[in-house]
């Protein structure tokens, strides 16, 4: 399938790692996962391979982290549901046009390729599903007492 990487000393630079990860979102959401290789994560991240592997030890762990990030970046619609200074109407109108414009460019051919190809990756997207109903039925039922 590819290579396979070594036992290398990994950079520590979480800031570095989720720059890299943040570019590799929209180039996902464009292709898909589907025949996604090493060099072409590499090409979009504008490093060479070689240093994709300092950073991360394979394509799902980059994979992962992407996932992560994005799903990071949606989570804050919380932030828009607990703002007290606004009534609870206008707070849930708020949070879902935030979840709106951040869930818009995930491609159904992302999601499709994230569920087919890396089924335990897509965990990750079930388990974010029901943190959020989670956060909105406790916001729901602090409102209705």
């Amino acid at each position: 399938m590819g290579r396979k990487s070594g036992n290398k000393q990994r950079k520590d630079s979480p800031e570095k790692r989720e720059e890299l990860v943040r570019l590799l979102i929209p180039f996902f959401q464009k292709n898909g996962l589907k025949g996604i290789s090493m060099d072409d994560m590499a090409e979009a991240m504008n490093i060479s391979k070689a240093t994709v592997y300092k950073y991360f030890h394979s394509r799902e762990e980059i994979l992962a982290a992407t996932i992560a990030a994005k799903l990071d970046e949606i989570k804050d619609f919380e932030q828009y549901l607990n703002d007290k200074k606004v009534d609870y109407l206008e707070r849930y109108k708020n949070a879902v046009q935030y979840l709106s414009e951040h869930i818009s460019d995930i491609t159904n051919v992302f999601l499709s390729d994230l569920k087919n190809i890396f089924p335990h990756l897509w965990q990750l997207i079930d388990a974010f599903k029901e943190y959020c109903m989670n956060i909105l039925r406790a916001v729901s039922y602090t409102h209705l007492r």
